[in-house]
């Protein structure tokens, strides 16, 4: 891996490499240096030691400018937030940017951070055997927000999702999946026994047995619990933040697409908004009814607070407390994954599922859980070893079995720095588009064992994805996957705000105080119920308050 970490040491580097040169006549100043930036977070940057590889060799003797040959592929992996980035990109000496939390509109047009990539995003890939431009490869949503009159400033990098994983192999030895005909199955290697799961088609099997509605979760949570007081759910402590994103997951699969987008463009009937309802004392919602359908402008966006899957989200949090089904443990989350794993060996308390990132696997690899674990255990801990796999949520109820729905929620993105000296254009251009052929989004997937924010398929390659990953892959091919991305005024100028997986997102007016951090106050300290944090959504989030933020959005409406 190639780094590097400051202006001063890389000019170091230059002149020291340019004297090698001109006295031996060879060495790295022959070829042209890309600095990269890559988001040193969950994600990992094994997948870009394979990518620098790749470019490296297959343009070896290509000549990205006058009297150079080849390319010397340099990064860094700082877990800086995107948008940081992006307010000190001049001059930083970063050429290519793989990072997240980016606000596009706003760095692409108002800040004119990003350099303009129409040519590499529009051209065909035939130099690479494809008969499609990287263009092809996104879905609507991310066509209509990307394209800004007609040019392109970014590409979506990874897809991150909040959700469950569980342990496949305790599964299988407890018979811990419901059978067609109720009940659990008798024997797990029997799959025609087991019922349909959240998406209600038996032909898929990748779901099969699991919980299809929350009611069967708690179910299934409460036998975990008898088995030798095994943990149904295990998460990280202080979990505010986690807790946040995993309901924006719930909230989402309850939504879907077009109900989900409203939050975003502002612009259609709101079908679910709540008109009534009761909790009872475990969190379940009883007794719902809905407002007709409403419109939702930039006027009226304060009402989707009381979107039914928001109440149903907050109720699963609830559930999870009062029935003693969620654990947290005292520890940051790359502990809390090395503990989840080694639980495998507890004859008591041993935890069954585990809330955290799709990235969470290949986290744990780049910090060496695995491996640390091996070393204090046995080969059964090796990551190829274990069978553990992405759950598809459960429904909040038998009426919204079909169909998953994931959240993209972390706005992940690739750009070339707008102020990249003239002479190394044409380099990082190449390399971005060679970033996202689909050779390399395949091997992306491989490595990491997760997805890219775009549509390809694995082909062949599927068999090479661990365990892991082929669940995570399965379950992203048969979900709609919902970009929370718009052209809508509103939310262009706004875009910070209302990115959603932020605790601040869920704000609360309880007993004439503003209260943040709902999710962990139920889940966690049980301070809070369901029923007092959808009602504080609605008192917080105001006709009158809506209107002040975004009084300037309303009338030019």
């Amino acid at each position: 891996m190639k780094k590097f970490i400051s202006l001063t040491i890389t000019v170091l580097l230059v002149l020291a490499t340019a004297f090698s040169a001109t006295a031996c006549g060879g060495g790295s100043g022959n070829k042209t240096i890309l600095n990269v930036y890559n988001y040193g977070g969950g994600f990992g940057s094994a997948w870009l030691d394979s990518l620098e590889e790749r470019f490296e060799s297959d343009f070896a003797t290509y000549s990205f400018e006058e009297g150079k040959e080849g390319v010397d592929i340099r990064y860094e992996d700082p877990k800086t937030n995107g948008m940081d980035e992006v307010n000190s990109i001049s001059g930083s000496g970063v050429d290519v940017y793989f990072c997240q939390e980016i606000n596009y509109y706003d760095a692409a047009v108002v800040k004119k951070a990003f350099l303009d990539i129409t040519d590499i995003v529009t051209e065909k890939l035939t130099e690479y055997g494809e008969d499609k431009a990287i263009k092809n490869k996104f879905t609507a949503e991310q066509e209509a927000y990307l394209n800004i009159n007609g040019k392109y400033y970014g590409i979506p990098h990874y897809l991150s999702n909040m959700g469950i994983t569980y342990d496949v192999d305790f599964f299988d030895a407890n018979n811990l999946y419901f059978a067609k005909n109720g009940g659990f199955v008798s024997n797990s290697t029997d799959m025609s026994l087991r019922s349909a799961g959240p998406d209600g088609d038996l032909t898929t099997e990748y779901d099969n047995g699991l919980p299809a509605t929350y009611d069967e979760f708690m179910t299934l949570c409460s036998k975990i619990s008898t088995l030798n007081g095994a943990i149904p759910v295990f998460m990280k402590g202080a979990a505010d933040a986690y807790l946040h994103q995993f309901i924006c997951s719930l909230y989402a699969d309850y939504e879907g697409t077009q109900q989900m987008m409203l939050n975003f463009n502002f612009n259609g009937n709101a079908k679910d908004l709540v008109k009534n309802y009761n909790v009872d004392a475990y969190g379940k919602v009883t007794d719902i009814s809905f407002e007709e359908a409403t419109a939702i402008n930039n006027a009226t966006g304060y009402k989707l607070v009381q979107q039914a899957g928001r109440l149903y989200a907050l109720s699963f949090l609830q559930r999870l407390k009062t029935g003693g089904y969620i654990y947290f443990a005292d520890e940051g989350h790359t502990e809390a994954q090395y503990s989840f794993l080694e639980s495998k060996i507890k004859s008591q308390g041993r935890a069954a599922m585990f809330i955290d990132g799709n990235y969470w696997i290949e986290e744990a690899r780049t910090t060496n859980t695995f491996d640390n674990l091996v070393d204090e255990y046995d080969e059964s801990f090796a990551l190829e070893n274990r069978r553990l796999a992405y759950m598809p949520l459960p429904k909040a109820d038998a009426s919204k079995v079909g169909k998953n729905s994931m959240f993209d929620l972390l706005y992940s993105m690739s750009f070339i720095n707008g102020t990249i000296p003239s002479n190394k254009v044409k380099c990082a251009k190449m390399f971005l588009q060679y970033a996202n052929t689909d050779e390399s989004l395949e091997d992306f997937t491989v490595i990491t064992g997760t997805t890219k924010s775009l549509k390809y398929d694995m082909d062949d390659r599927y068999d090479e994805l661990s365990f892991y990953g082929k669940s995570l892959w399965n379950y992203v091919k048969n979900s709609d996957v919902i970009y929370p991305f718009s052209q809508n005024n509103l939310y262009l100028g706004n875009q910070s705000v209302f990115m959603m997986f932020w605790p601040r997102m869920w704000t609360c007016t309880i007993n004439n105080n503003t209260v943040e951090g709902i999710a962990g106050k139920i889940a966690d300290s049980g301070q809070l119920t369901a029923k007092q944090a959808f009602d504080g959504l609605k008192d917080y989030y105001t006709e009158s308050q809506w209107k002040g933020a975004y009084s300037s959005y309303i009338s030019a409406n």
